[in-house]
């Protein structure tokens, strides 16, 4: 089945809150394997010593099929820890429910660093 680009707006859209029945979307999460579920923490990077922690995120209204957030957002990410998969979440908090991911590029820290999101696009046009 295929969708509109009005039909793909309006979903995005009530994902990243910007309907009555919105406010879904509201913090990206950075994993450490790519198994993520829709609820808990499966696999996101330790928040031990208060190091690293979700970051909250603005989509822009939707268009052609896509929102954007075009903030870059930085993350702290603890030494021992691998980037393997991006989520948006609904919640700062772990009972929140995951409502999207990507697999990225696996990226490993020896030591504490930093890891930046320079634009993030969900796309129903894929």
């Amino acid at each position: 089945m295929g969708y509109t680009d009005e039909g793909k707006n309006s979903m995005l859209n009530w994902l990243q809150g910007t309907t009555t029945a919105g406010g879904k979307i509201t913090h990206i999460a950075l994993h450490s394997g790519t198994n993520i579920t829709t609820s808990g923490t499966a696999l996101e990077i330790s928040t031990v010593g208060n190091i690293y922690e979700r970051k909250p995120c603005s989509f822009g209204a939707a268009a052609g099929g896509k929102i954007v957030e075009a903030t870059a957002i930085t993350f702290t990410v603890p030494a021992g820890s691998t980037v393997s998969a991006v989520s948006f979440w609904g919640s700062s908090a772990t009972s929140g429910k995951c409502l999207a991911y990507t697999t990225v590029p696996d990226e490993t820290y020896v030591a504490q660093g930093s890891y930046t999101i320079t634009a993030s696009t969900l796309d129903l046009n894929l």
